[in-house]
């Protein structure tokens, strides 16, 4: 008797629909950037730069990163023109082209260090970014909202990426 209800209550328990997630989704964009902060955004962002291809998280997080890398670039870039045009405000914006540089060398190494499964470089990488990136965000008050804008969309996207490394690590366990 105790066996059949076991194997009633075993059988019960393999009908139940298993929401947890999974790499084998239909949409694993969707599924990924509904566990994000910034869904909308993020939803956005994969799919406008080839998310849409992806076929497993360590793709996607793939993705992500190259987005981070040309944002981050875009900063810089900005930065070279903005300390070639405005000398009086050269300080501050030199001090965030200095946080830039380095942040654009940590997003390079994550993207290498993506390709060799060592998450805990990659997630290392995009904190200490994100706070560096803070920084500068404080002392671009001097010289404009650009740099500030751009450093908000830049963190967002490191955001994604520690999201998806969390989801690669630990899946929905947490």
């Amino acid at each position: 008797m105790k066996a059949t209800y076991f194997f009633c209550f075993v059988l019960f328990l393999t009908l139940i629909p298993n929401k947890s997630f999974s790499e084998d989704s239909s949409d694993l964009i969707y599924k990924t950037c509904i566990r994000t902060t910034f869904d909308d955004f993020c939803e956005s962002e994969l799919r406008q730069n080839g998310g849409n291809d992806t076929t497993d998280l360590n793709s996607l997080a793939a993705v992500s990163l190259k987005v981070a890398k040309s944002q981050v670039l875009t900063i810089q870039k900005y930065l070279i023109d903005y300390i070639g045009a405005s000398p009086p405000d050269e300080y501050a914006a030199v001090a965030c082209l200095k946080i830039f540089n380095v942040t654009i060398s940590r997003v390079k190494k994550s993207i290498t260090a993506l390709g060799h499964k060592r998450y805990d470089r990659v997630t290392s990488w995009m904190y200490s970014s994100i706070t560096d990136t803070t920084k500068c965000e404080v002392a671009s008050q001097e010289f404009g909202s650009v740099v500030h804008d751009k450093s908000e969309v830049f963190k967002k996207t490191c955001y994604i990426e520690l999201s998806t490394l969390f989801l690669i690590k630990y899946g929905d366990k947490a």
